[in-house]
């Protein structure tokens, strides 16, 4: 009988230890959405390369001011622009014969809703003066237009350690895209008042009210 008994006891136990096992193995399966982890790593791979993307547009402005090009001769024809491949294209930043800098798109990975006017894209140009910077001139600065809210986090977490994406106020348009696309409406100075979180920031992530508004990552490659 006592052996009986010591054998039920240690189904008993074995029945017990099963149970808490396959509760435990439910729980992590519970807390761990596959779909969330791919759209955090896709986020990743969107973020590095437009962060890769926009120190490619810094290198070809240093390279293109060691042959002599200065920032107020740096011509920001698109390659889309009628005067493209019209002569001469020494100073012309995405031309093969001038800085050479490729214009790709926002890669599939960052990529946010499908905007106009401007349209999902880098652009680059003398796009405003930032209050923060050494003089009133226009800054050279880079941004990439209509990303993801979620690259934009973690762009934002790589460059400030949070992943709060800050309100600016102002038009996105007027403070960050050249007169050209955005209906040649001079472009107004960014200041503190536009985005207190952005003071002293030559990059950051950034959005507007209201909701549905654009998230658009600005780098000023030439503070003036």
């Amino acid at each position: 009988m006592s052996q009986r008994g010591n054998v039920f006891l240690y189904v008993l136990i074995a029945v017990v230890l099963f149970g808490g096992l396959t509760y435990s193995i439910t729980q992590i399966n519970q807390q761990t959405d596959p779909a969330a982890e791919v759209d955090e790593s896709r986020s990743k791979i969107g973020a590095n390369a437009i962060l890769a993307w926009m120190a490619s547009a810094q290198n070809v402005i240093n390279n293109m001011d060691q042959v002599g090009t200065t920032t107020d001769e740096i011509l920001y024809t698109r390659p889309s622009d009628a005067t493209f491949n019209t002569a001469p294209h020494v100073h012309k930043l995405f031309h093969p014969d001038g800085g050479g800098l490729l214009l790709k798109a926002i890669p599939k990975d960052a990529m946010g809703p499908v905007v106009s006017n401007p349209a999902n894209g880098y652009y680059v140009g003398l796009f405003s003066n930032v209050q923060w910077t050494p003089t009133a001139a226009d800054d050279v600065m880079a941004v990439a237009y209509g990303i993801s809210q979620a690259a934009c986090a973690e762009i934002n977490r790589k460059i400030t350690g949070s992943t709060t994406i800050p309100n600016v106020t102002g038009g996105l348009q007027s403070l960050f895209i050249d007169v050209v696309h955005n209906g040649g409406t001079p472009n107004a100075d960014f200041t503190t008042a536009n985005c207190a979180a952005c003071d002293e920031r030559p990059a950051l992530c950034v959005t507007a009210s209201p909701a549905g508004s654009p998230f658009i990552y600005y780098s000023v490659l030439v503070a003036r």
